[in-house]
């Protein structure tokens, strides 16, 4: 009776430690399947009907770049490499470089006979899994192009996020019209990381 009275103490303290431990496996697991980068900013001033300037910033290229679109809606494509959810959690993120950016019209008849623009975001290298993961193919579950479309608003500052999936688009509101230019970059510069 008294070795059961001391061993229960001991059990206790291994139960507590098997379900912090089991919690903290399940954060951790969802925490990483969920993961999120924000990559870009984009902001826009319209020119006239369904014509934007676009200004991207990105994580490569801190410097705003202005492209003419034309549409009512904002498109961003990328390249993908997906890992398989082990490499995740274990710590590794899915691989991307950003294809292309363009507008594009709601309307498919609009889409099908407008003018229209789409402009290379790759800075030049290869990718691909070969390249990418010569040595470690074994982590790759797939290899393929995600893509991201948003309705334009010049109130608002698009913010390009990667997963572990592939791309998103959330916006924010800006305070002002853009009355000081250089506040107005520092917080796209902020909302992707560079600051």
């Amino acid at each position: 009776m008294f070795l059961l009275l001391r061993l229960i103490p001991f059990l206790a303290v291994i139960l507590f430690l098997i379900a912090f431990g089991s919690a903290a496996l399940a954060f951790l697991t969802y925490h990483r399947l969920t993961f999120e980068e924000p990559i870009a900013a984009v902001t826009f001033t319209k020119h006239g009907e369904n014509e934007f300037e676009a200004y991207l910033v990105t994580n490569d290229d801190p410097e705003p770049t202005p492209y003419r679109i034309y549409g009512d809606q904002l498109e961003i494509q990328a390249h993908f490499i997906k890992l398989v959810p082990w490499a995740n959690i274990l710590g590794l993120d899915a691989h991307y470089q950003l294809d292309r950016l363009q507008g594009r019209y709601g309307d498919i008849n609009l889409e099908n006979t407008q003018k229209h623009v789409t402009y290379d975001l790759r800075d030049g290298h290869i990718f691909s899994v070969p390249g990418f993961f010569a040595e470690y193919n074994f982590l790759v579950d797939a290899e393929y192009g995600s893509a991201t479309f948003t309705e334009i608003d010049t109130g608002f500052i698009y913010t390009v996020f990667h997963t572990q999936t592939g791309l998103l688009i959330r916006k924010e509101r800006q305070e002002t019209e853009r009355v000081q230019e250089e506040d107005f970059w520092k917080k796209a510069l902020r909302l992707i990381g560079l600051q």
